[in-house]
């Protein structure tokens, strides 16, 4: 049995996508395309239980018989596709942290910025998000905070630990491994993400980006990423 909990927790690494084979495959959504369930539907609270809804007993049983698998990415990718669906497009989702964070990072971390500005928070530039990463009073979302402490992988003994750079092998793998007779979905376009790294990484100081290295330090040990790409 495949502890749900444990995947989609992982923000920016394709939850979306999980999320809907596990509607699937709980016989939530009962179609044969995966990607014909909207991503509101796969992203409506209540639909998959979460592990904070368990007892501690029946954490710590999940915990030690459940297989558990993790997907990771470049930590600067991740941060950059964080930072591109929440903060600079204009869906509909992006209201809630444009409100919550946006109007706070341009308050605190642009010039004389406009009222408009102020009152939507939709235009923040990825150097103002970065200045408020760096910034030690910063708090944390789960969109942006490190792997590491989002998923704590040196306390739990994850079985697969997959990349988001072999994403469709390694989904693959897993859903094989569990048995289960289904591929995972293959996006016509895929994320862009990779090739607007430098641009953006490009327009930041060398301090900045060595801030926010050292905060992601574990997440690039760990699962084996550098800084190369700059």
């Amino acid at each position: 049995m495949w502890e749900l909990y444990l995947i989609w927790k992982l923000n920016r690494v394709a939850c979306t996508n999980w999320k809907r084979i596990f509607l699937v495959l709980t016989g939530q959504a009962n179609t044969t395309d995966v990607l014909a369930i909207p991503a509101s539907v796969a992203h409506e609270k209540g639909l998959l239980s979460k592990l904070s809804n368990y007892s501690v007993a029946d954490i710590n049983l999940f915990l030690k018989t459940f297989s558990k698998f993790l997907f990771v990415r470049h930590p600067f990718e991740r941060l950059l596709s964080a930072y591109h669906n929440k903060l600079e497009q204009r869906y509909h989702s992006s209201k809630y942290f444009q409100t919550r964070f946006g109007r706070f990072i341009i308050k605190n971390y642009r010039i004389n910025p406009s009222n408009e500005s102020l009152i939507k928070g939709d235009d923040v530039t990825f150097n103002e998000f970065a200045a408020y990463l760096v910034d030690p009073k910063m708090s944390f979302n789960e969109h942006w905070i490190p792997i590491y402490n989002l998923c704590h992988p040196c306390l739990i003994n994850y079985d697969i630990i997959g990349k988001y750079e072999t994403l469709y092998e390694d989904s693959d793998f897993v859903l094989r491994s569990a048995g289960v007779h289904t591929k995972f979905p293959r996006l016509t376009k895929t994320s862009s993400t990779s090739n607007k790294l430098y641009k953006y990484f490009n327009s930041l100081s060398e301090n900045t980006i060595n801030k926010l290295y050292n905060i992601y330090l574990l997440d690039f040990k760990l699962f084996g990423y550098t800084l190369n790409k700059f």
